[in-house]
């Protein structure tokens, strides 16, 4: 790769799940553009959202930290304005950080890091989405309407296909293609009917397992086996970025570069994909660690389940009370352990849970002031205002105009 530091663009879709895209061996989606970047790139094969849902899945992603660890429990968690993100660091290194479309922040800091943001985001930044583990039937959770108003979708993955073909047209006819490394993600999977179950918020393969496709010019086109996860992207945009030592993080991050995987510098990669399950629907804190093959998942009041992946990718045989597992069921249960306090964790939950509720109902009393995004109005800038001198704004775009001293 040149050695100049390279443009980043990083594309994130919604909910979308490995298996439906062609680079992931599926039939049916017609996907060339992301097929490109595959061709064009390392293609990661066991890549995982680090908790399958919108908002903790992109909050731990840009941190680099798991959700617990910044307390972003559900889609209403705050993402607090003093975590440091990729954005704040790539800035830091001189890049120009600009985010368009969704985020889904929670918060009133609605850029963390970023230095422009065209567009509003589709959900709100207050804490209306709160989890509430004491609620039977979810206020904010996914109802029967979405099931009984459901049809035919004509091919969602396509269209993204298209809108990332007409950004490669953008670098390819500025002549920005060669020196940008496009990074394809998303924040979550999709159930569609797997195992009966709909939506998200499970640790199955088609909720947890995501694409993660690295792409250069001057990357070979390989395929990536080890286990990996988004909070990797923080490190590895700053090796992208130049900061090879990762010399400029002010806290530990969670994460590992990725860029000796794309690169093929690195074979193998021997860490664990640690995800959680923290927002309404569960009552407990829902727990997953994969290892090679194996995926655990704890829970303290649900069955524990164990699945091996090599030998059984549909996930349908629990070997958690089988002898043969007996000693990686161990070793996993206790990386669980060592990552999470789970009796802390569900106290801070639930007190976190208590808090937002409060303020939720509370500052609906009154006048309303919402977090939302509201992008600048750019044309604004041209209007002269009683804070303006006429002259300063009418002439401060010719060159030779001499502004009298004040």
């Amino acid at each position: 790769m040149k050695s100049s530091r390279p443009n980043i663009l990083v594309i994130q879709a919604d909910q979308l799940a490995a298996k439906y895209l062609g680079a992931y061996g599926d039939a049916i989606a017609s996907t060339p553009h992301i097929d490109s970047l595959a061709a064009s790139g390392a293609t990661f094969e066991s890549a995982y959202t680090n908790f399958p849902l919108c908002a903790p899945s992109r909050f731990s992603m840009m941190s680099g930290q798991l959700a617990s660890t910044i307390e972003a429990f559900d889609n209403g968690a705050e993402f607090t304005s003093s975590i440091p993100t990729f954005a704040h660091y790539l800035r830091n290194l001189d890049y120009q950080t600009c985010l368009v479309g969704k985020m889904h922040f929670v918060g009133a800091d609605q850029l963390h890091g970023f230095e422009q943001r065209l567009t509003t985001d589709i959900y709100p930044g207050d804490f209306g989405w709160t989890g509430d583990w004491t609620e039977v039937r979810p206020k904010f959770g996914n109802d029967v309407v979405t099931f009984t108003d459901a049809g035919i979708c004509n091919g969602a993955i396509s269209y993204v296909d298209d809108l990332i073909g007409e950004l490669l047209v953008v670098l390819k006819d500025t002549g920005l293609y060669d020196n940008t490394l496009i990074l394809l993600t998303t924040d979550h999977g999709e159930m569609l009917g797997e195992h009966g179950l709909w939506y998200k918020k499970s640790f199955f393969e088609e909720a947890c397992r995501i694409p993660l496709i690295i792409s250069h010019p001057q990357l070979g086109q390989r395929r990536v086996g080890a286990n990996v996860s988004l909070v990797d992207l923080l490190p590895t945009l700053l090796e992208m970025a130049g900061d090879e030592q990762q010399s400029s993080l002010v806290d530990a991050v969670a994460g590992h570069s990725l860029c000796g995987l794309a690169s093929g510098s690195e074979s193998v990669r021997e860490h664990p994909v640690f995800a959680e399950n923290l927002a309404e629907g569960a009552t407990t804190p829902l727990l997953m660690v994969k290892q090679g093959s194996l995926k655990y998942i704890h829970s303290a009041v649900d069955p524990k389940q164990l699945f091996d992946l090599e030998t059984d990718p549909q996930e349908q045989v629990n070997q958690f009370e089988n002898p043969d597992y007996r000693e990686a069921r161990d070793s996993l249960a206790q990386l669980v352990n060592q990552q999470w306090d789970v009796e802390s964790l569900t106290s801070d939950i639930i007190t976190s849970q208590r808090r937002r509720i409060f303020l939720r109902e509370a500052l609906a009393k009154g006048k309303l002031h919402d977090w939302d995004y509201d992008p600048a109005d750019e044309l604004e800038q041209h209007c002269l205002r009683a804070d303006k001198v006429y002259s300063k704004w009418a002439y401060q775009d010719i060159v030779d105009y001499r502004f009298p001293k004040e």
